[in-house]
């Protein structure tokens, strides 16, 4: 009995076309005959070994594609302000690590910014025309340890922030104790033009 040969677009029409394009160039050895031959002509069993070995690294690699990058380990508190402190002090700070709370410190535009570096906290305070109570910067030293630049060069600004919010927030405190002290002024001359009348 004649035995019809299966056409070679029937041994390979169940592979996917990307599949197809990757092998078509290239030449595989026969496992019977030794021979480089194409895929095409392989038998169907190593056809199909070939095939599955290309979707195992497909699939690994859409698989690393989509993968969220992992994010670098964070350092502890202590780490990140030793990490910190030598960028402070390549931009002019004078930095305080050996006291309870480590401090850094620093002239910026007429005022003495005064960095508290607290067990998990760094809060500013400004000394000047205005005295800002020490408060909370609300930055995670940790988040900025491998690169503080940023961060750095933003402190002159919070400093002229919070120096101008203290201002607008005593003014209408300081007009009500100069107009009481006004008042209180002119009522002693008052009483003392009274009293230099009776007599």
């Amino acid at each position: 009995m004649e035995t019809t040969e299966i056409p070679n677009f029937a041994k390979t029409a169940a592979y996917s076309e990307h599949f197809m394009k990757l092998v078509e160039m290239r030449t595989f050895r026969h496992p019977e005959t030794g021979n480089m031959v194409k895929f095409v002509s392989l038998p169907s069993g190593e056809q199909e070994r070939i095939h599955a070995t290309y979707q195992k690294n497909l699939a690994a690699q859409q698989a690393q594609q989509g993968a969220k990058p992992k994010k670098p380990k964070r350092p502890t508190f202590a780490k990140a302000r030793e990490a910190v402190f030598p960028a402070l002090e390549a931009e002019g700070w004078k930095v305080k690590p050996g006291l309870k709370v480590p401090k850094a410190e620093k002239e910026i535009g007429g005022n003495r910014v005064i960095l508290h570096f607290r067990p998990q906290a760094v809060w500013m305070e400004v000394r000047g025309k205005e005295k800002v109570e020490p408060r909370s910067l609300h930055v995670d030293i940790r988040d900025i340890a491998h690169d503080p630049s940023k961060f750095i060069e933003g402190l002159g600004q919070e400093a002229e922030r919070r120096v101008k919010t203290e201002e607008e927030f005593m003014a209408p405190y300081r007009k009500a104790a100069h107009d009481l002290l006004l008042r209180r002024l002119a009522s002693r001359v008052a009483h003392r033009h009274l009293e230099r009348g009776a007599r």
